[in-house]
């Protein structure tokens, strides 16, 4: 396998950007008007409509970050990477759409890789990540309190349950302590 091709890339690594774009500042800029500003919709609420710079649009401090052992990293770096290789070659797409035909292996792995990095990225990524990963734990904390009083009389079952539904959600998941919400995005 050639070097192109960085399955066991570097991923996390300490930044000192705090204003991270969850949508590239390069992609939003292909939607700009002429004044260089684009028309931001708040979904949840659609009266929050305006136009704004790609400076302050998608954008959250420290999105990217994570702690790992009293750590903060990121993949802030590693993203800005993947931007400044694609990039290019999207600008180029976008003026000559023929282009398409002409990519070279490289250059599709690097579209490749944006397009999945762009959909792991996203606040609803996490929203939807949120909504799977309660769901998963109600399943897992009715499944071992039906267990539980399968095994056990009821006084034994109750004293044993009262101890565990206080527990917090990563026990219930058997890890030691909370993953870090841009951990996923890290993993995926």
């Amino acid at each position: 396998m050639t070097d192109e091709y960085r399955w066991n890339e570097q991923i996390l690594a300490s930044t000192n950007v705090k204003r991270q774009h969850y949508v590239p500042r390069f992609f939003l800029e292909e939607f700009t008007g002429s004044d260089g500003r684009l028309r931001v919709v708040d979904l949840d609420n659609r009266d929050n409509d305006h136009r704004t710079s790609t400076k302050n649009a998608a954008v959250i401090s420290r999105f990217n970050d994570m702690e790992m052992a009293g750590i903060r990293l990121s993949t802030e770096g590693w993203l800005a990477d993947l931007e400044d290789e694609v990039a290019p070659i999207l600008r180029n797409l976008i003026t000559n759409l023929d282009a398409i035909h002409f990519l070279s292996d490289k250059e599709e792995n690097s579209i490749s890789r944006f397009i999945v990095a762009l959909r792991f990225r996203t606040r609803a990524f996490r929203a939807w990540e949120e909504d799977v990963s309660e769901s998963i734990l109600s399943q897992v904390k009715d499944f071992a309190k039906g267990s539980l009083y399968n095994m056990y009389s009821g006084k034994e079952a109750d004293a044993i349950w009262r101890q565990w539904k206080g527990q917090p959600d990563h026990w219930w998941m058997n890890e030691a302590e909370p993953s870090p919400e841009a951990s996923t995005m890290a993993y995926m």
